[in-house]
């Protein structure tokens, strides 16, 4: 439904735009809260009420209420749907091309890639079902891997590659962000089964999150973004569980102060041996979840 995006910029004080440089057909444009834009590359969707940055990515219209209005998340919530309502949306011409689509590389797994995955102790008919992984072939820039989507919001936003030789000299290649709809660092891989909970268990990469679980999102390394974090919010308990390694286990200590300065319950869970979550046998990954409750 339509969004007084206009109305609720007045009421909240917010400068925008309604044509210019940085504003697509259909948008007005706000200066990016998250990224400290000062070119209005944030926008407000009038049809649908989304928020989007074509600089960072970030892309949360009810985070991005409670960051600007100061009010509690369900509280934003309540302002999103008090500003959605029927009427007229005039929308201004805009010639700048941008990504929104993507295409993914590879086909059907092949055996080589099934072996690869069990090799791993993965399920392959799994694994591809639930994740949408794909295969490449023997040539081309993807040759000998896995292409792993990354969702956002129910689109493929990038992909990742991963090598099933071992020998290559990058295990992991990743679409750039040219290429991609938003930076992968600005979204959280797995979110999207991560819904309709008040936890959430964060772990570094895809295969951590296919071995532990529904509940389960990577960050894509050990530095969480403002994005990935803001994404984090409306999870009362969050709880971060990096591989063992001392310098992640800093990271993740540092990522749970900034969360818990938000108002959230965080809980650090150390790793213990040289295992990361996604070597763990499934048996083992069971186990664990119902240690820890989750």
């Amino acid at each position: 439904m339509p969004f007084n995006a206009v109305q609720f910029c007045k009421d909240y004080h917010i400068p925008y735009k309604l044509q210019g440089k940085n504003v697509s057909s259909g948008w007005i444009g706000v200066q990016c809260p998250f990224c400290r834009d000062k070119s209005n590359h944030g926008g407000i969707n009038q049809e649908n009420g989304n928020y989007s940055c074509w600089k960072c990515g970030f892309d949360d219209m009810a985070v991005y209420i409670q960051y600007v209005t100061g009010k509690t998340f369900q509280e934003a919530l309540q302002i999103k749907r008090t500003y959605t309502n029927n009427f007229n949306v005039h929308y201004y011409e805009n010639k700048t091309n941008c990504i929104t689509k993507i295409e993914l590389p590879g086909e059907e797994l092949q055996q080589m890639h099934k072996n690869y995955l069990i090799g791993r102790g993965f399920n392959p008919d799994y694994i591809r079902n639930k994740y949408k992984i794909k295969g490449t072939g023997i040539t081309g820039y993807w040759r000998y891997r896995i292409i792993i989507p990354i969702f956002h919001n129910e689109e493929i936003i990038s992909f990742v590659g991963r090598d099933i030789t071992d020998r290559q000299s990058e295990k992991y290649l990743i679409l750039s962000k040219k290429e991609g709809v938003i930076n992968p660092k600005h979204t959280l891989y797995g979110l999207e089964f991560c819904r309709n909970r008040n936890w959430v268990c964060i772990v570094e990469g895809v295969f951590d999150v296919w071995r532990m679980g529904d509940g389960f999102c990577a960050s894509m390394g050990t530095n969480l973004t403002e994005q990935q974090i803001h994404l984090l919010l409306p999870y009362r308990h969050v709880v971060i569980m990096f591989d063992p390694e001392k310098e992640a286990s800093e990271k993740a200590r540092k990522a749970a102060e900034h969360i818990a300065s938000y108002g959230n319950t965080v809980e650090l869970l150390l790793m213990n041996g040289d295992k990361d979550p996604g070597d763990l046998s499934q048996e083992e990954a069971v186990k664990l979840r119902k240690e820890l409750g989750l």
